[in-house]
């Protein structure tokens, strides 16, 4: 008897569960809005991180959808979340009506995660708070002081890629590229020398691994912390893996211990942040802008390695891959490249790399087909109706903006698969929707580092044409295909090069 009625209790928790779930699933039909249909209990991500890359499965969605509707919907396990089809909405949602939209959606925790508190993640007054102090982080003026840094870092990978020339050995671009960036960061945002160049088990590089969010329990819980932000709040979740957390607190706070003991100054990223948290502004800056908190200072050395590190690096991952392909574009750049330094006396200055157009195109380019930040997300902070419709985002909800898609739309890129860097010439820009192209975002969220990106990237470029040129190694899986179990955009099995003295 009580077995039966155990069963039977089962079978019922069971039927209301279904029924509950079947009633989700049918969200968006009941709102007239078009949507793949959902299978219990991952919704639209069946096989995502297994056979099929998050950013396909998107595009999938995308070019299902695309001219039916300026919206459409989709189910991430057995939550409704949305993705703009229209460019005039994606326009809407980051710019013109950015107060529905201010929000990332992306859980933090300044309690049990302080890294997580940054200015990506943050939300509201405290981020548009933080936003006014961090601003000028990133001006020309503060770039240009770095370059002396800038140049020693690329002038030892240029040694490094000799060695291997040297030798005759293929090397893994993919991979160099992230070492670059990695000693790049630590020493312009930590103020250390990783050693990241010569030794690619270095401790940072080895803990980067985390950004890929390969683990299944850290993408459990990168997903349920999105989910169910609050209810994480409340029970002290912290998304930063312990081993990750420990190393960065630790070398932050010696630091900045470090540094203000000894009155370091150093012109780099660290010193404008230590300036910010004691005088509430930087050298040269007549406002005082206020102080910002010591867990500001935190996330904010922390982000710099989680954007910096990756953004850059795939671009200039994939440029060399591109311009290994494709010899007469290798050549081209090369070309220009030289042409320009001969006005600067051969020096690679802030301004030589500023002046370089067609380097500048070419990592555009990068950008278009192989978009690193291939969704932008924002949270929908109150009911919005869509203009010229009578579909309405409830507030609370999340909506993609599938960049990766757009960038590899025929509509706005003919020929996409096709590495074409005169797409982004200064006559194609101009007869182009600049919302079709949008690698950093735009509007109030936008990436407040894509000047220092950019001019990162071009060096790293710059620096390895001058003296080298790169050609396709046959252990590079070509055409190019993603990792799936990867979230960023990681090449199977890498990108291996061949580097030769010019």
């Amino acid at each position: 008897m009580a077995s039966s009625l155990v069963l039977i209790s089962i079978s019922l928790l069971f039927l209301y569960l279904f029924n509950l779930v079947k009633k989700q699933y049918n969200y968006f039909k009941d709102r007239g809005i078009p949507n793949p249909k959902p299978i219990f209990p991952l919704g639209n991500f069946w096989g995502v991180g297994l056979s099929v890359h998050f950013i396909h499965r998107v595009n999938e969605i995308y070019r299902q959808f695309k001219g039916k509707a300026k919206i459409c919907g989709f189910f991430v396990t057995t939550i409704p979340a949305y993705i703009a089809l229209d460019i005039e909405l994606i326009k809407n949602i980051l710019v013109k009506d950015f107060d529905s939209f201010h929000d990332r959606g992306i859980y933090y925790n300044e309690k049990a995660d302080p890294l997580s508190a940054h200015i990506f993640s943050i939300a509201g007054e405290q981020w548009k708070t933080l936003r006014q102090k961090m601003t000028t982080t990133f001006s020309s003026g503060k770039i240009k002081a770095m370059m002396p840094t800038l140049n020693k870092i690329s002038e030892e990978m240029t040694e490094v890629l000799g060695e291997y020339a040297d030798e005759g050995k293929t090397l893994n671009y993919r991979d160099m590229a992230s070492r670059l960036m990695c000693e790049i960061v630590g020493e312009i945002a930590f103020g250390i020398k990783c050693n990241a160049l010569r030794d690619p088990n270095c401790e940072m590089m080895v803990l980067s691994d985390f950004l890929s969010i390969k683990d299944m329990k850290q993408r459990v819980m990168y997903l349920f912390s999105n989910a169910f932000p609050e209810v994480c709040r409340k029970l002290n979740i912290q998304i930063t893996p312990k081993d990750v957390q420990h190393y960065f607190l630790k070398i932050i706070n010696e630091a900045i211990e470090y540094r203000e003991k000894n009155k370091i100054r150093r012109n780099d990223y660290f010193d404008m942040l230590l300036q910010l948290k004691n005088e509430g502004k930087l050298d040269g800056d007549v406002t005082n802008v206020g102080r910002i908190s010591h867990t500001d200072m935190l996330a904010a050395c922390f982000v710099f390695f989680v954007a910096g590190f990756e953004t850059s690096s795939t671009a200039l991952a994939y440029a060399l891959y591109e311009l290994a392909v494709n010899q007469e574009l290798q050549d081209r750049t090369r070309d220009e490249i030289e042409k320009v330094l001969s006005n600067y006396d051969g020096k690679v200055t802030y301004e030589a790399l500023m002046n370089m157009n067609y380097p500048g195109q070419v990592i555009s380019e990068s950008l278009r087909k192989y978009t690193p930040g291939n969704v932008l997300m924002r949270k929908c902070t109150k009911e919005y109706k869509i203009p010229d419709t009578d579909i309405v985002i409830e507030k609370g909800r999340m909506v993609f903006l599938p960049m990766h898609a757009i960038h590899n739309d025929p509509e706005y890129f003919p020929d996409p698969e096709k590495f074409d860097p005169d797409r982004f010439s200064p006559e194609m820009e101009k007869e182009r929707n600049p919302f079709t192209f949008l690698p950093f975002g735009e509007g109030m969220r936008i990436c407040m580092g894509l000047r220092f990106g950019l001019i990162q990237t071009r060096l790293g470029l710059v620096s390895v044409l001058r003296k080298y040129r790169v050609t396709l190694n046959e252990k590079t899986v070509h055409p190019i295909r993603l990792d799936p179990k990867d979230v960023t955009m990681m090449p199977y099995g890498g990108i291996w090069l061949n580097t030769e003295h010019i």
